[in-house]
């Protein structure tokens, strides 16, 4: 009896598509630290003052990364996907808004929290829509998107900061 092994061409798109949607997830947070000495000289803080806003992004990731089981549950692992996606750039254009560095502070939280609801569904999703055999080539896929965004997000944001002020980018990317 032979055994017959589905292809991998049927998951590419889907692949794509959640990979990027990955990559701009983390997109969203790898921009920061670039991005913090104009705002420190825009809003005249210190360093030690724009130190914790990294600890605050992932606070806020870390919540939610948590309890997206729960809205997973009701609400399917598809549309906390979409949800993630939409408010994380909805939250993004909205933290260059903000006119005091407590509000960006808050700002920087709901950012971490929208976007923390994404990566357990989209791996949910993986399991779900791939074939088991194909299950290594398809997380391998989408953890390179993270990847790339970690090492691509910084770069980005150090030519586009000559052109465009932070709140500017902070919009683009949110829109993006």
């Amino acid at each position: 009896m032979e055994i017959v092994k589905s292809k991998f061409t049927p998951y590419i798109p889907f692949l794509i598509l959640i990979s990027f949607a990955s990559f701009l997830n983390n997109l969203a947070r790898t921009i920061f630290p670039p991005l913090t000495p104009n705002i420190c000289e825009e809003m005249n803080l210190c360093h030690g003052e724009t130190g914790n806003l990294f600890f605050i992004l992932s606070v806020g990731f870390a919540i939610t990364l948590f309890l997206s089981q729960f809205i997973s549950s009701k609400i399917s692992h598809k549309m906390t996907v979409v949800f993630s996606i939409l408010t994380t750039g909805f939250a993004l254009a909205l933290t260059s808004y903000a006119g005091d560095f407590q509000t960006f502070r808050v700002a920087i939280f709901v950012v971490g929290l929208c976007s923390g609801f994404f990566i357990s569904s989209a791996v949910a999703m993986i399991r779900e829509s791939v074939a088991s055999e194909h299950m290594g080539k398809a997380f391998g896929i989408f953890a390179t998107a993270q990847s790339v965004a970690f090492i691509l997000g910084p770069m980005l944001v150090k030519h586009l900061i000559d052109i465009f002020t932070w709140k500017e980018i902070l919009n683009g990317f949110g829109l993006a």
